[in-house]
């Protein structure tokens, strides 16, 4: 899963890291939660969603803990896909969070 395909011209094939921006800076004051490092992950997870959810289809994003999905995919919903089209909801879930929890938090909205 090093290398993706880009089909524009007669397609080639792309490693994942070339796909990252040279520059890459975290703005003083950010939140040690909120800092997103670029990695091959990312850019995979970014490349999913951005493909994915305009399609109308829903990714299920899994990994390893503290790999940066809930940071990644947060960022790329708020800040990469049309405002006017698409709103997000966080929710956070524990042992104790009920289906009539999560459904009064959704209808809250």
């Amino acid at each position: 899963h090093d290398y993706c395909f880009l089909p524009q011209g007669n397609g080639r094939w792309l490693s994942w890291l070339a796909t990252l921006s040279d520059e890459f800076c975290i703005a003083p004051g950010t939140p040690f939660s909120q800092i997103l490092v670029p990695t091959t992950c990312t850019a995979q997870i970014s490349f999913l969603l951005l493909t994915m959810v305009p399609q109308g289809y829903r990714p299920l994003i899994v990994g390893p803990t503290g790999t940066g999905k809930s940071v990644c995919v947060a960022k790329c919903l708020a800040n990469e896909l049309p405002a006017g089209k698409f709103s997000t909801l966080s929710l956070g879930f524990s042992a104790k969070t009920s289906a009539q929890m999560t459904q009064d938090i959704i209808d809250g909205q």
